[in-house]
This record gives C-alpha cells, sequence and structure tokens, in this order.
C-alpha cells in the first residue's frame, strides 16, 4: 500500500495516531453540520414541525445515497493504479446517474406521499412540509460519491491532510449558506437545511477533485504485482459493501417509523434528529478508524498496533462521552446549542446518557471492518449488518409497542443494543478467520 513508510520516530503508534487524526477531522466536521442546522432550525418559526420535517427529509436521502457511502472504502482498497482507477470512475458515473434519478422519481408528489405517509407512517403534515426540501436534496448523492471516492484516493496515497481540507471547505460553505438564509431571508427552516446541505457537498466534491487530480495523473498505468480489476471483481468486492450501506442506513427510516408509532411522536420525531446528530459527533471519531486499518494492516508488525490503537480510541471516546452525558455540558448543548426549547430538553438527556455503547463500541467495529475489507472479505460485514438492522427493528417496534416510553428514549436503546450484537458478531467472525488480529 503506497503510504508513507513507517520511520524511526514518531513511534508506531503515534505513527497511526497522525494517520487517523485527519479522517477523524474530517468525520467530526461532517458530524457537526447536522447539529448546526438543526440548531439553526430550532431557532425558527415553526421549529417542532421544521426539526421533524428536516429529519425526515434526511433520513430519506442518505438511506438513497447509502449504495455509494463506500467508495471511500473502496478507493482506499483499490485505486492502485490508473486502469483500476478509470474503472472506479466509470463506476462511479453509473451510481451517480441512477441514484439522482432515484431520488428525483421519490419526489414526485404521489410517490413521496405514499412513500412517507403511508409506508413511514409519518404525520401528513410533517410529510407535506418535507417534500420540497426533499427535492432540493437531489444533488447529494452525485456530488458524496464522487467526494468520497477521491477522498479514498488521498487516503491510499497518505494524504490525509487533504481530506481534512475538504471537509473545511465543505463545513464552511453550508454553514456560510444557512447563516445567510437564517439572517438575511425568510426561507422554510427545513428547506433552508436542504439548500445548505446541497451546496456543502457540491464544494466538497469540487474541492476534492481539485485536490485529488495531481496524484491521478502520477498514477502508473499498470502497478507491478496488481491484477487488472475487472468489472466483475470490483462488483464482488463492492456489492457487500453496498448492500451493508443500504442495510444500514434504512435504520434512519425505521427508528423514523418506530418512533412515529410510539409515544410523544411529534416531539418525539423533533428531538431525535438532534439526539442521533449528537451522538454522531462522538461516533465519527471511531468510524473514521476503518480507513486507517485498511490503509495500513499489511504493514509488518502492525496488526497488534491497530488493535491496541482502536482500545485506546473506545475507551477515550467512551470517557469523553460519558463526561458530556453525566456533566451540564450536554443540557448547555441541547438547550444552547441545539436550541431545545424547556418542553423537548427533558426528552434528549435520558435517551443521549442511553446511547453510550454507540460511540464506544463503533471503535471494535471499525477495526474489524477494516480487517475484513483489507482481506476481501466484505460479504461478512454485510451480513453483520444485517443481523444489526433486524436486531433494531425488532428492538424499536417492540419496544413502542410494549413500553411507556418516548419514542426517542425507546431508539436510542434499540440503537445501542443492535450494535453490541453486531460487534459480537464480527469479533466472533474475525476470531474464526485465518490469520486472525484478536
Amino acid at each position: 500500500m503506497p503510504v508513507p513508510e513507517l520511520k524511526e520516530n514518531p513511534s508506531p503508534l503515534r505513527y497511526i495516531f497522525l494517520f487517523w487524526l485527519p479522517l477523524a477531522a474530517m468525520w467530526l466536521f461532517m458530524g457537526l453540520e447536522t447539529p448546526i442546522i438543526n440548531a439553526c432550525i430550532a431557532r425558527m418559526p415553526m421549529a417542532k414541525e421544521n426539526l421533524a420535517a428536516y429529519g425526515v427529509t434526511f433520513s430519506i436521502t442518505v438511506l438513497i445515497e447509502s449504495p455509494i457511502i463506500q467508495m471511500l472504502t473502496t478507493g482506499t482498497a483499490l485505486a492502485a493504479d490508473r486502469k483500476r482507477y478509470r474503472q472506479l470512475i466509470r463506476f462511479m458515473h453509473v451510481m451517480a446517474l441512477i441514484l439522482t434519478a432515484l431520488h428525483l422519481v421519490l419526489a414526485m408528489p404521489s410517490v413521496y406521499r405514499f412513500a412517507v405517509s403511508r409506508v413511514m407512517g409519518i404525520p401528513e403534515d410533517i410529510m407535506e412540509l418535507s417534500r420540497i426540501p426533499f427535492l432540493f436534496l437531489a444533488p447529494f448523492h452525485a456530488a458524496v460519491g464522487y467526494r468520497r471516492l477521491w477522498q479514498g484516493v488521498l487516503i491510499r496515497y497518505g494524504k490525509t491532510r487533504e481530506v481534512t481540507y475538504i471537509m473545511i471547505i465543505r463545513f464552511i460553505s453550508t454553514v456560510a449558506i444557512l447563516l445567510a438564509g437564517f439572517l438575511f431571508t425568510h426561507l422554510n427552516a427545513a428547506l433552508l437545511g436542504a439548500l445548505s446541505l446541497s451546496a456543502g457537498v457540491l464544494m466538497g466534491a469540487c474541492s476534492a477533485g481539485f485536490f485529488t487530480l495531481p496524484i491521478v495523473k502520477r498514477l502508473p498505468e499498470d502497478e507491478r504485482g496488481v491484477s487488472v480489476l475487472r468489472l466483475k471483481d470490483l462488483l464482488r468486492f463492492y456489492i457487500p459493501l453496498l448492500l451493508t450501506s443500504l442495510i444500514l442506513m434504512a435504520s434512519r427510516p425505521i427508528l423514523a417509523a418506530g418512533i412515529s408509532r410510539g409515544t410523544l411522536p411529534l416531539e418525539s420525531l423533533a428531538v431525535w434528529p438532534v439526539i442521533e446528530g449528537f451522538v454522531f459527533v462522538f461516533r465519527s471519531l471511531s468510524m473514521s478508524y476503518q480507513e486507517v486499518v485498511v490503509a495500513l494492516m499489511n504493514r509488518k508488525s502492525m496488526a497488534g498496533l491497530l488493535r491496541r490503537f482502536a482500545i485506546f480510541l473506545a475507551g477515550g471516546v467512551g470517557l469523553l462521552y460519558l463526561i458530556t452525558a453525566g456533566t451540564p455540558l450536554s443540557r448547555i448543548w441541547f438547550q444552547h446549542v441545539a436550541g431545545l426549547d424547556s418542553e423537548l430538553l427533558p426528552m434528549a438527556l435520558i435517551p443521549f446518557l442511553l446511547a453510550l455503547p454507540v460511540p464506544v463500541l463503533s471503535g471494535p467495529v471499525a477495526l474489524y471492518r477494516g480487517i475484513l475489507v483489507h482481506r476481501g472479505n466484505t460479504g461478512t460485514i454485510a451480513g453483520a449488518v444485517i443481523i444489526n438492522s433486524l436486531s433494531l427493528a425488532f428492538f424499536i417496534f417492540a419496544g413502542v409497542a410494549w413500553l411507556p416510553y418516548s419514542g426517542a428514549l425507546i431508539a436510542a436503546g434499540a440503537l445501542s443494543l443492535s450494535l453490541l450484537i453486531e460487534s459480537i458478531f464480527l469479533r466472533i467472525r474475525v476470531g474464526t478467520l485465518p490469520g486472525a488480529l484478536c
């Protein structure tokens, strides 16, 4: 793997830390977007309804986007030479066209009403409020797909700082449009959130292409010792990852559908995107570790060090989360940053604490997934995510049917339990494979 060689100094663990840190920053900036958008919406007219509408819009959008999420991992693992890169970019063109067309079809009034109101069970007024914002998120899929592919190429060639620069450009663009709309227009709050997010991802894609172009120009036509990437090989590698993302992203609509059938549905739908966004900020620090494992796993004596770093990472993120959840910091965030009013604030604090296992377990899960991607065993990752999603659906729907608690509280518990089950399954599977790390 053509990443910078280890030197005597820094130490191997410090080297992993320095390789991981820009990727963690990338995910952190991405994780901060949703809380900031939600905070802005919470300070605009009809805050409760618009928070719920934006949450529904975003959950459906990321479900459609899910087939191209794994272009980051694919670019990191497979972009070894120019022939392979051309195969990957052609594949991305096709995916972008299909997903954008699917988004536009779903945005048609009759189709959207059926999917959101009839299938998901979202209240009629929230469904109507969310449709136009959903339409304006149509560029989201292509922009995210190209950016992630190009970021994967950058990671493969050790350019992790550029990955962070891309996310800073995206973050600044999103926040600039959001603040301009908040201060100088009278746009509907959910629509403003969608417009700012679309602008941000488009700027991220453009900057990713700019930073990747010099690397692509220097790629060898054929990398010695690397086989030609045929379409069937690419599909064999990618389809399990595609299914992984598709099933994983389905958790958002599954949770939204479960919450809408529970106690206090409108309040829970309004507060859940704020909780989920704040949890994602912590979880993002661990999720970024998968690409580190993919890039560095074939280095000599690196396996044990990657495992040790994953343990440190899980412990550090868990401690930071616990400090935030168990102190006034969480109240300060939800009330003064996210802008939840006195009615919604109590509904956020306990679910946030209950979601503690999510960022802690995300570190080991990232480690196990990275090992499996490195070995080309992407099918096991898909199987783990299927188990996660089935567990999530069972826990959320059984919880709202049998327990007298708010939908947001049950959703937090379901998310934690389902990720725990996935992590156990992955640990067992990695341990049974040849050359197991753990």
